[in-house]
């Protein structure tokens, strides 16, 4: 499966001429291990086995646009517990019926949910809810389908500008947040950002300027 990748070329209004190449890409990540965080502490490892407990919250997906049902790839559900303040990871491959199950204690939750796919290159889906759960809850919820957006910035000597500013307004807020910053490298990426286009601008001292990208779904 081959990707088209957009190229965008970026001039900054200033003494300083510098270029942001982008390339929108749309897929999933390999997420193969369970790892959970909890008590909002990062485990070093961020790889242990989540608990045996059976599911009592069950969870399948739905494309918020077409209705289909999400039945391949991995979610990564982050959870916090908005009446005790634990804190939630679980990674877990959707089964053939387009489920997936965790065990969370009665309370009110916060969820943010990833899914990719390990057979392509970018993201997929994004969702966020509030629930409450209960001893046992079956939940159908919808989520938004998303892009990637991967880029660097440039001089006109084709420098890599690191820690440069970075805005990102696009036409939905349906995605993940935006980077804000370059790396020290000068590249950004921009994952689980939302479909339609983003304008994007960069900023480095007096140097400032636009461009625009479409993110797509399934660009192949």
């Amino acid at each position: 499966m081959h990707k088209k990748n957009t190229v965008v070329m970026l001039v900054f209004l200033s003494v300083v001429s510098l270029c942001i190449i982008s390339v929108c890409i749309v897929s999933f990540c390999r997420a193969e291990e369970k790892s959970v965080i909890t008590g909002g502490n990062m485990i070093e490892a961020q790889t242990i086995v989540v608990p045996l407990e059976r599911p009592n919250l069950e969870l399948r997906f739905k494309n918020i646009f077409s209705g289909e049902l999400v039945t391949k790839g991995q979610v990564w559900a982050v959870c916090d517990d908005t009446l005790h303040d634990n804190h939630v990871e679980f990674s877990l491959r959707l089964n053939e019926s387009g489920k997936v199950g965790l065990y969370v204690n009665q309370s009110i939750w916060n969820i943010t949910v990833y899914i990719d796919d390990p057979t392509t290159m970018g993201k997929e889906y994004y969702g966020y809810y509030q629930i409450t759960t209960t001893s046992v809850g079956e939940l159908e919820l919808f989520v938004f389908p998303v892009g990637t957006v991967r880029g660097k910035v440039l001089d006109s000597r084709e420098n890599l500008i690191g820690n440069a500013r970075l805005s990102f307004e696009c036409s939905t807020e349906n995605g993940n947040p935006a980077p804000n910053v370059t790396s020290e490298f000068g590249g950004f990426l921009y994952e689980y950002a939302p479909l339609g286009e983003c304008r994007i601008s960069a900023m480095y001292g007096d140097a400032v300027g636009v461009t625009s990208v479409s993110v797509t779904k399934g660009n192949v």
